[in-house]
């Protein structure tokens, strides 16, 4: 029987276990080689506080992945930390901030204000469950039955559990990011994710019938 030989891989794969944390160390040294600190509540977000120039600047820097967001007291400085970026990693600047991971941004910077929403994810579970054209409803849950009866008629649903949690999953998202209005109902649906009959599919898609006429909230 041949014997069994050991590869020593030079550097990490996609894919491996041991690939994220491999990349995240390397994305750390880079960035505190700059002079960034790791925030010790979020360590995907790192904060620039220092002299650079002779003033004292500010920058944070939040990155998901290979997805970075950044903002600065100063273009200069933040020209410079993308050009270092740029020149270990190789990165694509998308300009200002309009999408980061399915949230979308809108700013007037003369008064300063900011808007949050996400009109395109909305508009994209539409499509995945054929509700483009459904009619939009004013409440997430119904105020009677939130989760509708078990004795409803429905049509049978492939995979229940999994698509159940998908669309949960979904939602959860929308809660988190932009959407606390429908954070009750999210809550409700999400305690029937294991065992999930029906009817509480029927609830969840209602929940997609109220986006329908919030898209913009």
């Amino acid at each position: 029987m041949p014997g069994r030989g050991v590869w020593c891989l030079l550097k990490s794969l996609y894919g491996l276990k041991q690939a994220s944390l491999i990349w995240y160390n390397l994305l750390r040294k880079v960035l505190e080689s700059l002079g960034f600190l790791r925030s010790e509540f979020n360590h995907a977000v790192f904060v620039y506080k220092r002299l650079w120039g002779g003033e004292d600047m500010h920058c944070l820097l939040a990155m998901h992945v290979n997805d970075g967001l950044a903002g600065c007291t100063s273009m200069a400085l933040l020209t410079f930390i993308k050009g270092k970026i740029k020149k270990a990693f190789g990165i694509k600047d998308l300009g200002p901030l309009r999408v980061f991971l399915g949230v979308q941004f809108e700013r007037n910077l003369e008064t300063c204000e900011l808007w949050i929403h996400q009109e395109m994810f909305i508009d994209s579970l539409l499509l995945e469950y054929e509700l483009v054209n459904c009619n939009p409803v004013k409440t997430p849950l119904g105020c009677d039955h939130p989760l509708g009866l078990s004795t409803d008629l429905h049509t049978p649903i492939k995979d229940l559990v999994h698509s159940f949690q998908w669309l949960v999953g979904s939602l959860l998202f929308l809660q988190i990011c932009s959407r606390p209005d429908i954070s009750f109902a999210v809550l409700l649906l999400s305690q029937h994710c294991s065992t999930p009959e029906p009817h509480h599919f029927a609830a969840a898609k209602r929940v997609l019938h109220y986006l329908k006429g919030t898209r913009s909230y």
